[in-house]
């Protein structure tokens, strides 16, 4: 377990909150509809791509449910959790501010360990 800043975010072992985004095909996608499959949440700030509002709303709530919405700056902190089968946090990793960044090959350690 990775964590930079354990003070934000769910606690590693504990449920993850449920979120509903829309997926890639415009429909929504709750974290409990994927249960039995890991996933990983990912949260970028300012990746400045054409995002309409509502989406960018959806975010923010989705933000403020994993504790890492900047709300002075009202973007996300940099910050991953990876959530096993069973929608439990089994790792993250919360930056301790936006501009820094962690390794790829300790997130993709981090997802081999639990495939």
């Amino acid at each position: 377990m990775t964590v930079v800043n354990a003070a934000f975010g769910p606690i590693v072992g504990a449920s993850a909150p449920d979120v509903t985004l829309p997926s890639t095909a415009g429909e929504k996608v709750t974290r409990s509809s994927l249960r039995g499959k890991p996933g990983l949440i990912a949260f970028s700030p300012l990746a400045f791509s054409s995002i309409c509002t509502a989406e960018l709303c959806e975010m923010r709530e989705v933000s403020r449910r994993y504790d890492v919405l900047l709300e002075d700056r009202f973007y996300s902190n940099r910050a991953y959790f990876l959530i096993d089968r069973d929608g439990i946090v089994q790792w993250k990793h919360v930056e301790e501010t936006p501009s820094h960044r962690r390794d790829d090959p300790q997130l993709f350690a981090a997802i081999d360990a639990l495939l």
